[in-house]
């Protein structure tokens, strides 16, 4: 799943983090469409799917939020963005 030309397009791409659709491809294609004005929310969730996508969007200037990861029913997700990306919340 990618966004494209202000569409959400879905494809048969390659599997990331053994999931398709996965949130990276999506992240870092809302990253590239919007730039500053992307917007990257990563929730409850298992491994570290969505990290490499929403450091895309922060280095392209969007905003990035993480659920606290104490609230979360499976840290791993927002503990690893926390980790290794600076979030705006």
């Amino acid at each position: 799943m990618i966004v494209a030309g202000g569409r959400l397009h879905l494809s048969r791409g390659f599997k990331e983090n053994c999931a398709r659709p996965a949130i990276d491809p999506l992240f870092r294609s809302v990253a590239e469409s919007y730039g500053p004005a992307a917007v990257g929310v990563i929730l409850t969730g298992n491994l570290n799917d969505g990290t490499l996508g929403l450091f895309e969007i922060s280095r392209r200037g969007g905003i990035t939020i993480g659920q606290d990861s104490t609230d979360a029913a499976y840290p791993d997700m927002p503990r690893s963005a926390a980790v290794h990306v600076t979030l705006d919340y």
